[in-house]
């Protein structure tokens, strides 16, 4: 399996893993080409070294669009050819060429327009007009092989756009379900809160009415008490009044001994007249 292969089949098993990475360090590898598309899914690289292997040509279908990768270090390779759109498809600000066969210096632009780069690297750019994968071209037929490279790198981009919308339809089915999940457990819960406070509405109501059955033998018996305090003190009413009306009786009763005494004395004191 040569390594350009093992390289693709590498960047693709990680490239879910690393997508959000803003490093990669690829260097001492031997890599002898760099696959279509290969760093296209890694959006948010920054920083990308390929430093120490056996590259010859930089092909832009490689990395796609990539406006955040600001360094790149192709150091001590082989590199002879660069495509032009490799400058204009990202956002590289530094490109270490030391030690290859078309630019041998750190190149650095931060300029929108990036024009001293550009010429700096003239020379790759115009030996990648001569040169690109399966397409031997001259001066008058490089257009056409850019084109042609152009609609390739168009056909990865839209393949790489419908992976994306499957990523996120899968996605989106994924967080519907745990959605249904959490929906499913709520309305548990919300069953259990209902039943339970059911059963505290069926208890409250209980014990209401236990309070209310209290709260009626209370005033019964207050009622009876009261009754009871009337009859009282009605009794004792009776009573003192009998005990005038005895004393009263008792009053006559002497004064009528005492007349009767006095009519006895009376007649007892008078002659008896005998016939």
């Amino acid at each position: 399996m040569s390594l350009s292969i093992c390289l693709k089949i590498f960047i693709f098993l990680i490239s879910f893993r690393v997508s959000y990475s803003q490093y990669l360090y690829l260097y001492s590898n031997q890599i002898e080409e760099l696959p279509i598309g290969i760093f296209s899914p890694l959006t948010k690289l920054l920083t990308l070294q390929l430093q120490n292997n056996k590259l010859k040509v930089i092909n832009s279908n490689s990395f796609g669009v990539l406006p955040n990768l600001t360094t790149v270090v192709f150091q001590t390779n082989q590199i002879d050819a660069i495509d032009e759109n490799f400058v204009d498809f990202t956002g590289v600000k530094t490109i270490y060429m030391i030690s290859n066969k078309c630019a041998n210096a750190t190149i650095t632009d931060t300029s929108s327009s990036r024009s001293a780069m550009k010429l700096a690297l003239r020379t790759c750019f115009d030996n990648f007009n001569y040169l690109t994968f399966g397409c031997n071209c001259n001066e008058m037929d490089a257009r056409i092989c850019q084109i042609e490279d152009e609609n390739e790198e168009l056909h990865i981009n839209i393949q790489n756009i419908l992976n994306q919308n499957q990523q996120q339809a899968n996605a989106t089915e994924q967080l519907e379900k745990e959605v249904d999940i959490l929906a499913t457990g709520l309305n548990d819960v919300r069953t259990e809160l209902r039943n339970t406070t059911l059963e505290g509405e069926k208890l409250m109501l209980d014990l209401l009415n236990k309070i209310e059955n209290l709260e009626s033998q209370i005033e019964t018996l207050t009622n009876e008490k009261n009754e009871i305090s009337t009859m009282i003190i009605e009794l004792q009413e009776e009573t003192q009044q009998l005990r005038k009306d005895t004393e009263k009786g008792l009053k006559n009763q002497q004064s009528g001994l005492e007349e009767l005494e006095n009519e006895l004395l009376v007649w007892t004191s008078r002659p008896c007249s005998c016939r």
